[in-house]
């Protein structure tokens, strides 16, 4: 699956940025969004840091650039995160990792692990057995349109090695360019943030994507 990410400072360019991906009757609408909360002290940057609404028509994900994901998962507003099926944090943000992944579970989530590109699988590895998800990021963290790094994307079969049942999402500099390296080296979905948010027609370049992972696939 193709994953648009979403970054917003407030409800309305919330609400703009998911009206702009909708269009009646489109075969390339996206059926899940990936939210990327930003508490600007993680990153340096601030993205759906307020209580936000979200329509019910979509599926979502979310990406926690936070400190203190604990201390977030027991404020956001329980219409939004009813509507949340997996939540991914950093573990560095983390003061207790398994304690943490516990809490998104007793919540009813699935729960997924961040690796910034200078993060290494075995720094993790001894939780890999505990989380249903990893996000492999190929640049920093809190932006969109960072230049896109093939290295982090090694990182894929030593996840899949370790746990061949984990789903592994690749996010960062996704192009129709780039795209067929991440799915070449494993990933089994896409996020894709400022190719998809700032294109003018979304649904194409949606299309545009899922082009370049068949021709890559079938090639």
């Amino acid at each position: 699956m193709i994953y648009p990410s979403i970054m917003a400072r407030n409800q309305k360019e919330l609400d703009l940025l998911l009206k702009k991906f909708s269009k009646p009757n489109s075969k390339f609408n996206p059926r899940k969004f990936h939210l990327d909360l930003a508490d600007g002290k993680f990153v340096n940057n601030n993205s759906l840091n307020f209580n936000f609404k979200l329509p019910s028509q979509f599926k979502y994900q979310a990406h926690l650039m936070i400190e203190d994901p604990d201390h977030w998962i027991q404020d956001l507003n329980p219409n939004s995160l009813k509507l949340i099926d997996t939540l991914i944090f950093h573990p560095e943000t983390s003061k207790n990792i398994t304690r943490t992944i516990t809490r998104i579970k007793l919540s009813g989530k699935k729960v997924g692990l961040a690796l910034n590109p200078e993060v290494k699988v075995a720094a993790v590895s001894k939780y890999l057995s505990q989380v249903d998800v990893v996000l492999i990021l190929t640049v920093k963290p809190g932006f969109y349109g960072s230049k896109f790094k093939i290295a982090p994307l090694k990182k894929i079969k030593l996840i899949q090695k370790l746990n061949p049942k984990l789903k592994v999402i690749v996010d960062g500099g996704m192009t129709p360019e780039t795209v067929g390296y991440a799915v070449e080296a494993g990933a089994d979905d896409i996020v894709s943030g400022s190719f998809l948010s700032k294109s003018r027609d979304p649904r194409q370049a949606i299309k545009e994507l899922v082009s370049a992972i068949k021709s890559r696939v079938l090639s």
